[in-house]
Formats: C-alpha cells, sequence, structure tokens
C-alpha cells in the first residue's frame, strides 16, 4: 500500500508518515554500472542494487533528524554536531519532542570550532583562499556577537562561493548547484539526500518576493529587514558556507568505486 508522506501514518501515531514509520524505510538505492568490453568494444551496463549497502544502512540511523529537518524548512548540518548530541536528537524525536531550537543549542554549543574548519577550507581550497580575509573578518565578527556586521557579508560570501562552484556569471540567476548524481557511486548515499537538501534550503534563503521581515536574501541586503542580527541567522550562514567545503572535499577525495567496475 502506498501512502503519500504528509499523509498520517498508518501506524496510528498522529505523525506524518515521512516523520513516522517513513524513517524506518531504506531508500532504494540502484545504481546503473557502464562499460566497455576489451575484446569486442560493445558497451556492457548492469543494475547494481546497493539498498543493503552499509553505508546506506547507516544513513538510516541518521535520517529521522535529515528529514525533520527539510520538514522544517532548514538543513541538517550533521558535521557541526557531535555524535552524543545526535543521539539526544534522536532521543527526542523518537519522543516527539523534537524542536528546531533543539538543533541550534547544539550547533551554538560547537560554533567556536567553526574557526578552525574556516581555516582547513582556506588551506585546501581555493575558492576560500582568495576571500580568505573577508571570510576570516566575518567569522570574527560572528565570534565576538556582532552579527549586524556578519549576517550581511556572509550572505554575500555565501552566494559569491556557490557562483564560484557552479560556474554563473552575475548575469546569470543564482541558485545553489551542488552536484548530485555522483555520490551513490561513490557509495556516500547520504551526500546524495545532503546535495538535494543543502541546495533547496539555500535556494530559499535567496528566493525573491519575500516579506520584509524574512530572514531571507533580499530584505536583509537591500535593508528593509533591520531585525537579521541574530546569533542563529548567522551561524546558519557560517555553517552554509563551511557546508560547501565538505561538499566539495568529499568531490574530489572520493573515487568513483564502480569505475571499470564490468
Amino acid at each position: 500500500m502506498k501512502i503519500g508522506q504528509n499523509q498520517p501514518c498508518y501506524c496510528g501515531s498522529g505523525k506524518k508518515y515521512k516523520l513516522c514509520c517513513g524513517t524506518k524505510v531504506l531508500p532504494k538505492r540502484e545504481i546503473v554500472v557502464e562499460s566497455v568490453c576489451p575484446c569486442c568494444g560493445g558497451k556492457m551496463s548492469a543494475s547494481i542494487d546497493m539498498t543493503n549497502n552499509l553505508m546506506n544502512k547507516y544513513y538510516l540511523s541518521y535520517k529521522p533528524l535529515v528529514v525533520f529537518c527539510k520538514d522544517a524548512g532548514f538543513y541538517f548540518f550533521e558535521e557541526f554536531i557531535t555524535m552524543n548530541q545526535i543521539e539526544s536528537l534522536l532521543d527526542k524525536f523518537e519522543k516527539n519532542e523534537l524542536k528546531k531550537e533543539d538543533f541550534f543549542d547544539a550547533y551554538k554549543s560547537n560554533a567556536e570550532d567553526c574557526l578552525g574548519f574556516l581555516e582547513t577550507a582556506i588551506e585546501r581550497n581555493d575558492f576560500f583562499r582568495d576571500r580568505a580575509d573577508i571570510l576570516r573578518d566575518a567569522f570574527g565578527a560572528h565570534i565576538e556577537g556582532k552579527y549586524t556586521l556578519s549576517v550581511p557579508v556572509l550572505f554575500a560570501q555565501l552566494e559569491g562561493l556557490l557562483r564560484v562552484y557552479g560556474k554563473q556569471t552575475l548575469k546569470d540567476s543564482f541558485s545553489s548547484r551542488i552536484k548530485r548524481g555522483i555520490w551513490n557511486r561513490k557509495l556516500l548515499f547520504d551526500m546524495e539526500e545532503n546535495a538535494q537538501n543543502f541546495n533547496a534550503f539555500v535556494n530559499n534563503l535567496y528566493k525573491g518576493s519575500q516579506p520584509k521581515d524574512a530572514f531571507n536574501r533580499n530584505p536583509v541586503l537591500h535593508g528593509m529587514n533591520i531585525l537579521y542580527n541574530t546569533q542563529e541567522h548567522s551561524l546558519l550562514l557560517i555553517m552554509s558556507i563551511l557546508e560547501i567545503d565538505i561538499f566539495l572535499f568529499f568531490e574530489k577525495n572520493s573515487p568513483d568505486v564502480f569505475d571499470n567496475a564490468i
């Protein structure tokens, strides 16, 4: 029996299916592998079912948090949270007590680590190295609690980094274009979901025609939203910027395990 993701779960919990029994279903992972026969030169292909792969099962262990964040309109920044905090969030999810604020409490407790993450990103990536001084100043303003300064600069730099990554000029309409369709072949199944969710989250931050009190690029940078200066908003942008480096790192350093598989 098929059930809609937003319909009440069939177990009778009263929750949406996607926030209940849907979190216990392994995502289907089927990978098409193609190669050329060394004898005749003919093309060969095979479909490999990786649904029960260990990495896919690992993703299932924290899938409830990914789905919760997506349903609440924000992104699960897994790299900026500890395993103990993940376990605590999962426990609250099971008890139906989980709130958006719980994620930010965890992120705030690890906020100072972001300076170290930034230096790592600058060291290993030209995208970040080219704007290192701007990013260091903006991150420093955040640590000092000067969110009136950090938020506008971070909004601009997040867009700039993603434009360079996506090879978008100023004439192009901006959108986050973290690559999709490459991660399953690297057995990084969670990254495929992350890329989709991250793009959607960032694109919503830059979506046009928003109310003046919305936390959105246009009201903030056009001076209409004057209540943007919160720790949560600044931290969201910092983690979004650092998430780009995480995608870049795994994209460059994780091989396609199915190369020459046939």
